[in-house]
């Protein structure tokens, strides 16, 4: 589902989650145990009934694709939790208790442990471990039962495991990560261990080779050896895991080892200072580890990053959950441990056999020291604590420098690290972090001065007339800097680093507001972060940090805290007129906020965005303007969809307040990245419709209509100044810029002027139509300038330029003034250049409606003279490429030959409405043969598709009674030639195109009344025929489109009540067809209730109109997907069988299959030959073409004996396979049913068959010779050595002449 999609996805997911988790239940009952009979929720005490050894692969796999959509909305799960995660611990026990006998898993299947393993890491990657454990079973004896189980068994390779628990632990990391999770969770239980350790058991394993967990009586350090064995074997496994590369597996080994360290008993035991120790000796140098004997000396190079990945893990653990008291002799060796990794890895030159460097290139381990930071922090800030060497000042100095780290993680780490020690520092230092990370934002930042434009002046906008702005530059700043700066400033303002209070006379407090302003400014510059790349943007990491900062400041911060800030000079860099009303910096960030919420090219920044304005909103009542009707537009769901939220609710929003208008359409559509400025084609074009909608919003109640059209033309210039600074050297901004003048020009259309004053100056409308005088031909053609933005984006706004020129008020004064020649000329040279060199869809659909704006305001001597131009290079390349033979399959951008000149047949099919209006018949004639010409060009599908929807628009998009359609044969020429389309090349069916823009256009042409306006009988008959048969063949698209089609020709009001009538003329031919099925019957097309539908068609008394329903009938019957092939068949012979049919219209209906098959004999088409074959061989194996009806009719032998002989025909000389398994499938059910002469003939052209050549045909041949020798022999004694023969032989094989001429002398005499 995409980020936009039309509904909200998590009340989606709250709608349905009800009947996905009932499936789930079922389906994981059904699979865990054996009686199937759903989950038993339980409280951790064994199940008694029998659990399956193995499950589905297939089907663990679908349970957690079912859990997959609710990774978003994870809180969905809660409510289903309790009834899923014990009952699957719950049959784990079970298996535990009784494990099967070993067998090897099939692939197809996981074993038990490997799949619950799988099912709840789902469940936690999910909804967190921490929520997950919560619902394991916790009896303390299962801490005992569980790594018993996994003390014992063990095997090096999973494929030697003795049992299927063993080949789990080895295989499957999920399983012992949720195994480790589970043994952490019974760590808290409140009884010594000592007294829930049992002795081991005498015999170990009946293997000479090494355990999971070494077995008890391994050598263990002599300082732990009072340690119960329970603890040395859980201490054992979780060292064992520690190393894995798997994160999760790791830190889950890491949580076991913190919490059994953690334990008082253990403590007492010496285990905490133990692994303490242990962890410190594995980052030390390889000489002075080797008398570490916890569990080794951790020499392994494959694992040594990962084991001190996970000691960190462990160091970090201890630190957190840990007293101070217990860590405080082990301070200064954590520290130089921290530092001595920092210090190292980030030296410029190192000995290359020092490893530390790689491990501090590690996001984890990076991670890790940042949080051993903190909490080295924490403990040194404590109560009682000495910093005698300023190992805090030292941390705080680190963080900082790592607050640019390439990693995210890292720093979502610091940024809260920074934030939890300075609410702990003293307020002077706390007051310096804030400082440097305020201060951080100047880095590499460049500035610019910049004297407003003159045209917005001339346009009347007088906010910044004489000012000078002060612009900065973040091209050169740190993205990931800029983003672990916002979160810890957000982490900073959460936990109210810095307070502002109303003291004025303060001079501290003066300086902690200027601080205050700062932190306003930067927050509202990183709501619009963004750094443009070649191909992508960086920022959105530094919006979604500022959404955070804002939503932290409103929440945390008092209403006359905030109030008592002023607001911060440096925000005029935007100005904002006086009439807005913003004075005060929560109105200020709300209006921001806006922009951010209806602009941003994310859906995950404008929800963020949104939160963050409730939650001003919420929290400052009765501040900002409009404040509850504001969070109701701007709502959090409904932003989520972003053509809604720059289009609805930033009009919405704006309807509100001018600050909001000001803010959406200055600061956020025309300035900047997010509006006209995009790097997003589409979301340029969806800014520009944004903008043209905020042109007529009512910015408050009973506001002066003319203060709409005072802003449309302030708009005007903003854009025009943009462009003239921007335009001619970033095509981008000028594809929005270009767009978006249009939609204003339009918008501005569209209101009401009823004063008769010329509503630009002469000077303004200037500028207006001389936008584009540094557009080249080079703009349009040269691919390197991306020419198709241009092209599309101008023609674009010729079209509504030209609109506007003619447009009227009440008083009858254009909008913008009667072109000048040389305007129209410029602005025709824009549209030829679109029309015939872009061959972009995107461009045509705006360049083509342009050509008939443009031609609205030409003269008639200049339109006849364009049109004949056009008509000559039309000609003249079809002439060009018929000489040079310019025919091939190439893409549907319509370069190198295919499809050229086809802008220019649209245009012309655009503008001949207006030449059919003015009744200029002589280049009516001349256009409407070019288009025919278009429209029947042979091997050019993209023209012929360009020709048909020019004549759709041209002539079938509105009736006139002075076009005589019957005065123009060459019409119904293209269009019969168009709907028999049936080209194939390297793309498929390209003719299928044709074909549907063909039924369009009889769609529109009927209803409009253009078509039905002078179409003779012939012409009737010939277009009903084409659709009838359209309406049955095997593309969906096509179906429905035809079935609307022949609505639109044959259905007329209360023909439902003629059903049954005598079909005497065809245009009575729509009495037999049923039009009272619901909608989406005809819509889809696939179900047999639709096919039934038509079939009374094949009664009516026109054989044509019957050939033609069946040869489209056969291509679904015959060719189409199996769906299609049941519901087609299914209809056609349960129809044809019913009483509805009698014996006569049966034996029209076999004639007429028989003849189509000859015909397409004839034609040597596979097309038609291969489905009707099968076609006739369903009918033949229903027994309805070979039934008593059949006979009645007259189709006995002779019938069969002609469908034998076309059959032959059919496959004759051929080497396709689908002719040869059409004929095969004929030959065998008239061999079984057919008479005794055809049985015959069969017998001998199966025979005959068997040495073809094909493996594939002699197979099918032998199985129906076969078939017709058991089902139909006389049981003689050849046929059954003829049975024989044809079962045991491998008829694949390779030598099989010597079988072929054994069945041949037994069957053939």
């Amino acid at each position: 589902m995409s980020e936009d999609a039309p509904e909200d996805r998590e009340a989606k997911l709250q709608k349905v989650s009800k009947d996905l988790f009932s499936i789930f239940k079922d389906t994981l009952g059904r699979l865990l145990y054996k009686d199937g009979l759903g989950l038993h929720p339980s409280s951790g005490s064994k199940d008694s009934r029998p659990v399956n050894a193995e499950m589905s692969r297939q089907e663990v796999e679908s349970c957690i694709h079912v859990l997959e959509p609710f990774q978003e909305s994870p809180q969905i799960l809660d409510a289903h939790l309790a009834s899923i995660v014990p009952p699957i611990l719950t049959s784990l026990l079970t298996y535990l208790t009784s494990p099967p006998v070993f067998t090897p898993t099939d692939k197809a299947n996981y074993s038990l442990p490997e799949a619950i393993g799988r099912l709840v890491y789902a469940l936690c990657k999910i909804r967190g471990a921490k929520i997950i454990s919560r619902f394991f079973p916790n009896e303390p004896y299962l801490l005992q039962f569980i790594v018993t189980r996994f003390s014992f068994w063990g095997a090096e390779k999973p494929e030697d495991a003795q049992d299927m628990l063993e080949a789990a632990v080895e295989s499957s990391w999920q399983f012992r990560y949720v195994m480790l999770l589970w043994l952490s969770l019974l760590l808290l239980t409140p009884f010594d261990l000592s007294t829930i350790s049992t002795p081991p058991p005498d015999i170990i394993t009946p293997k000479e080779k090494p355990t999971f967990i070494p077995p008890p009586g391994t050598p263990f350090p002599e300082s732990l050896s009072a340690l119960p064995q329970l603890s040395k074997a859980l201490l054992q496994l979780a060292v064992r895991i520690l190393p894995s590369p798997s994160p999760r597996e790791s830190d889950a080994a890491a949580l076991m080892i913190v919490r059994l360290a953690m334990r008082k008993d253990m403590r007492q035991l010496g285990v905490f200072d133990s692994v303490i120790e242990w962890c410190l000796r594995a980052w030390a140098d390889e000489k002075e580890a080797a008398d570490i004997d916890l569990l080794g000396d951790h020499t392994d190079p494959a694992n040594l990053l990962f084991l001190r990945t996970g000691t960190l893990n462990v160091l970090a653990g201890l630190l957190t959950q840990s007293e101070s008291s217990w860590l405080q002799n082990h301070i200064p060796r954590l520290w130089n441990l921290a530092t001595e990794v920092e210090d190292k890895g980030s030296q410029e030159e190192l000995d290359a056999e020092d490893t530390i460097k790689t491990e501090w290139s590690s996001s984890g381990v990076r991670r890790v020291i940042t949080k051993i930071y903190r909490w080295i922090g924490i403990i040194l800030l404590s109560p009682g604590a000495q910093d005698e060497e300023g190992i805090v000042e030292n941390i705080v100095g680190r963080l900082l420098n790592l607050l640019g780290d390439r990693d995210t993680n890292v720093r979502f780490a610091v940024s809260k690290s920074l934030g939890v020690l300075t609410s702990k520092l003293p307020p002077e230092m706390a007051n310096e972090v804030v400082n440097a990370v305020v201060g951080g934002y100047d880095e590499n930042v460049l500035y610019e001065t910049a004297d407003e434009g003159k045209i917005p002046e001339i346009f009347g906008d007088t906010t910044a007339v004489g000012t000078t702005r002060r612009i900065q530059i973040l091209a050169s700043v740190s993205p990931e800097m800029w983003h672990g700066l916002t979160l810890t400033l957000a982490t900073l303002l959460r936990q109210r680093a810095i307070v502002p209070t109303a003291r004025a006379d303060d001079e501290e407090d003066a300086s902690t507001k200027e601080l205050f302003q700062k932190i306003i400014l930067r927050v509202l510059t990183a709501l619009t972060f963004d750094q443009r790349r070649t191909t992508f943007s960086l920022g959105s990491n530094v919006r979604d940090a500022a959404c955070y900062a804002a939503w932290s400041l409103a929440r945390s911060y008092h209403t006359a805290e905030l109030l008592s800030v002023p607001l911060p000079e440096e925000h005029f860099l935007h100005p904002y007129p006086a009439s807005a009303g913003i004075e005060n910096i929560i109105q200020l960030l709300a209006t921001n906020l806006v922009a951010t919420a209806c602009l941003d090219s994310l859906g995950n920044i404008r929800r963020a965005a949104s939160a963050a304005l409730q939650e001003l909103v919420g929290r400052h009542p009765n501040i900002v303007i409009e404040g509850i009707n504001l969070i109701q537009a701007v709502d959090y769901g409904g932003v989520s969809v972003r053509r809604r939220a720059v289009t609805k609710i930033a009009t919405a929003a704006a309807h509100l307040g001018e600050a909001y208008w000001f803010a959406l359409v200055k600061h956020g559509l025309v300035d900047g990245w997010r509006g006209v400025g995009n790097g997003d084609t589409e979301g340029r074009r969806i800014a520009a419709d944004g903008l043209g909608g905020l042109i007529g919003v009512s910015v408050s109640e009973n506001e002066d209509p003319k203060n709409k059209l005072i802003r449309g033309k302030i708009v005007i210039g903003w854009l025009l100044e943009r462009a003239s600074n921007e335009a001619r050297k970033d095509v981008e901004v000028r594809h929005g810029i270009y767009w978006a003048l249009a939609e204003v020009i339009d918008a501005i259309s569209k209101l009401p002027r009823t004063d008769g004053i010329e509503f630009f100056t002469e000077m303004q409308r200037e500028l207006i139509v001389d936008v584009f005088y540094y557009l080249d031909g080079n703009d349009f053609v040269r691919l390197i300038l991306r020419p198709e933005l241009t092209a599309e984006a101008a023609c674009r706004l010729v079209s509504a330029m030209c609109k506007a020129s003619l447009h009227n008020s009440a008083e009858g004064s254009p909008l913008l003034p009667p072109l000048p020649i040389a305007h129209q000329r410029l602005y025709l040279a824009i549209i030829e250049a679109s029309l015939d060199h872009r061959p972009e869809e995107p461009v045509l659909e705006k360049a083509i409606p342009a050509s008939k704006d443009l031609f609205n305001i030409l003269s008639l001597e200049n339109q006849k003279n364009i049109v004949e131009g056009w008509c000559r290079r039309v000609l003249a390349e079809a002439l060009n490429a018929h000489t040079k033979s310019a025919v091939g399959a190439v893409g549907s951008s319509g370069v190198s030959g295919l499809g050229r000149k086809r802008g220019l047949v649209s245009g012309l099919g655009e503008v001949l409405s207006v030449l059919i209006a003015e009744k200029n018949d002589a280049v009516v004639a001349k256009v409407v043969d070019v288009l025919v010409d278009a429209a029947t060009r042979q091997g050019d599908v993209e023209m012929r598709v360009a020709g048909i929807r020019a004549i759709t628009r041209g002539i079938m998009a509105k009736k006139d009674e002075d076009f005589d359609i019957g005065k123009f044969p060459g019409l119904a020429v293209a269009f019969y030639d168009g709907l028999d389309d049936y080209a194939v090349d390297s793309r498929g069916d390209v003719g299928s195109w044709v074909r549907m823009d063909c039924i369009k256009a009889v769609i529109e042409g009927w209803n409009s009344g253009a078509l039905n306006f002078g179409l003779g009988e012939e012409l009737m008959s010939g277009l009903i025929q084409r659709l009838v048969r359209l309406s049955v063949e095997k593309l969906d698209k096509l179906r429905s489109g035809a079935f609307e089609a022949l609505h639109a020709v044959l259905y007329r009001p209360g023909i439902e009540a003629e059903r049954g009538k005598k079909v005497e003329k065809l245009s009575d031919l729509g009495v037999l067809i049923d039009w009272s099925l619901p909608a989406d019957v005809y819509t889809t097309s696939t179900a047999p209730e639709y096919y039934t539908a038509l079939l009374p068609i094949l009664t009516c008394p026109f054989p044509d109109v019957i050939e033609a329903f069946l040869t489209g009938y056969m291509l679904s019957s015959g060719s189409g997907s199996d769906s299609l092939l049941r519901a087609s068949n299914s209809a056609l012979w349960n129809y044809l069988d019913s009483d509805g049919v009698d014996a006569k219209q049966l034996a029209v209906v076999s004639e007429r299959l028989a003849q189509i098959l000859e015909k397409s004999i004839k034609d040597t088409s596979e097309r038609i030959t291969v489905p009707c074959l099968q076609t006739i061989g369903v009918g033949l194996e229903t027994g309805v073409l070979a039934g008593d009806k059949a006979v009645q009719g007259g189709w006995g032998t002779a019938g069969e004996k002609k469908l034998f002989m076309a059959a032959q025909s059919a496959h004759k000389g051929s080497g396709s396979v689908g002719k040869l398994a059409g004929a095969v499938r004929v030959y065998r059910v008239l061999g079984i049913s057919g008479g005794d002469v055809v049985r015959g003939l069969v017998i001998k052209k199966l025979v005959a068959m068997l040495g073809h050549p094909f493996p594939k045909v002699r197979s099918e041949v032998a199985e129906a010779l076969y078939l017709v020798v058991t089902i139909s022999g006389s049981g003689g004694e050849k046929e059954k050595k003829a049975e024989l023969e044809l079962e045991e032989t491998d008829w694949m094989g390779k030598n099989v002449k010597a079988k072929v001429a054994a069945v041949k002398n037994l069957l053939v005499a």
